[in-house]
């Protein structure tokens, strides 16, 4: 069931999404209200990429919130925010991303690599709560040229300054399409975006038996510039996902997809203690 209010259409699933038929609805991203129980503790940080610009360096700008538990019935909390990443040689030592937040969550720039998250209050005054980890994730980008990106059209390689990698694809042709697919909690399209920029149709799951959502996104709208985020597919449900992209108006430039999938929890082997040799019985005398 789904109920329209104003602008918005509400279903039963938790999924928000613009109202069929509304104009200037174009382009807005899907999202999703999270009702849950008031709990004792706060709720385990989660890692979503923002809608902003991808910088020269290549970290992807991230939003790192939660939701308070009954703490915030005492008053304002304050809470700190840790971070690992997992490294070569295994896990890293946590390190403070922020000791005294009094909101529930702060933007973070992450390099491509797998990170793990906790949180937990800090008051001013007496010990401080207890910590509340979040499952790992791993950021990860897929560059226009992915062998995993299937074109369908008159996509052309444009080598462009300023994209991420130094290159995009683009079409001029409406009706052109690429798709991919991912396993993956979240993903994200960064593309070329700004006045003379086209409109994009961006669909999960397409040709699956229950098909996903479609989302229509007007790159001419958004902030001028290269390697922006245009749109966030977030909350994918577990397993193989197809994301299809159409050029309902062109030109169209993608430069890149990133990432944000769930990692296991490996720390590297910690090699047993040896066990001392047996004792040689002792000669019969």
């Amino acid at each position: 069931m789904r109920v329209v209010v104003g602008r918005w259409s509400f279903g039963d699933d938790g999924v928000v999404e613009p109202a069929e038929g509304i104009k200037g609805a174009e382009g807005v991203d899907t999202f999703v209200i999270d009702v849950r129980p008031e709990s004792d503790l706060p709720s385990a940080p989660v890692a979503t990429v923002r809608k902003t610009a991808i910088p020269a360096d290549g970290r992807v700008p991230m939003i790192i919130d939660w939701s308070s538990g009954r703490e915030a019935s005492q008053g304002r909390p304050r809470y700190q925010l840790d971070v690992r990443a997992l490294g070569k040689k295994g896990w890293g030592k946590f390190t403070t991303v922020a000791r005294t937040l009094t909101r529930t969550g702060t933007n973070r720039m992450l390099k491509p690599g797998t990170y793990q998250f906790r949180v937990r209050t800090r008051p001013t005054t007496g010990e401080p709560g207890v910590w509340v980890v979040a499952e790992p994730f791993t950021v990860s980008v897929l560059q226009e040229s992915d062998k995993s990106i299937e074109y369908q059209g008159a996509w052309t390689k444009l080598t462009r300054n300023g994209t991420w990698g130094g290159q995009v694809r683009r079409t001029t042709r409406p009706g052109d399409s690429f798709r991919v697919t991912v396993s993956a909690d979240g993903a994200s399209l960064i593309m070329t975006a700004g006045p003379a920029q086209g409109i994009i149709d961006v669909c999960l799951d397409p040709e699956a038996a229950t098909p996903g959502a479609c989302r229509t996104v007007d790159l001419s709208t958004l902030p001028r510039g290269t390697r922006r985020v245009v749109t966030n597919l977030r909350n994918l449900p577990e397993g193989e996902h197809v994301i299809k992209v159409t050029a309902r108006e062109a030109p169209v430039e993608l430069d890149a997809i990133v990432l944000v999938v769930g990692a296991p929890e490996t720390l590297p082997a910690t090699p047993a203690p040896s066990t001392p040799p047996a004792a040689s019985p002792a000669p019969a005398g």
